[in-house]
C-alpha cells in the first residue's frame, strides 16, 4: 500500500508500524473507507488462533510426502527417527 506523507508522519507520531497497519487491516472490522480493531474482531481472531494451535498439536509429527507437486503419502513419524530421517532427506548417508 501507498503511504501519503500525512499518513508517515502520522505513523511515525503515534507510534504505528506498517506492520501494524496491516494487522489492523486483515483483523480489524471495516467501517467506511478503514478498518478498526475492536475487541469483538480481536477476541474472533484469538479463537481462530486457538484452534490452529490445537490442530497443530494434534498433527505434531505427522509427515507428508512429496514429489514433482504430488502427494505420495502421510504418516507419522516416531519423533526418535525424525533426526535420522532429516538427514537422510539431506543426502548426509
Amino acid at each position: 500500500m501507498e503511504y501519503t506523507a500525512h499518513a508517515e508522519a502520522r505513523m511515525q507520531q503515534r507510534g504505528f508500524t506498517a506492520s501494524d497497519l496491516e494487522l489492523i487491516q486483515r483483523v480489524g472490522e471495516p467501517i467506511g473507507d478503514g478498518f478498526v480493531l475492536t475487541k469483538k474482531s480481536i477476541n474472533a481472531r484469538t479463537r481462530e488462533l486457538k484452534r490452529e494451535l490445537q490442530r497443530l498439536e494434534h498433527l505434531r509429527n505427522a509427515c507428508v510426502i512429496e514429489r514433482d507437486g504430488r502427494l505420495i503419502t502421510v504418516f507419522n513419524v516416531n519423533p526418535r527417527n525424525l533426526r535420522q530421517r532429516r538427514i537422510k532427506a539431506e543426502g548426509c548417508v
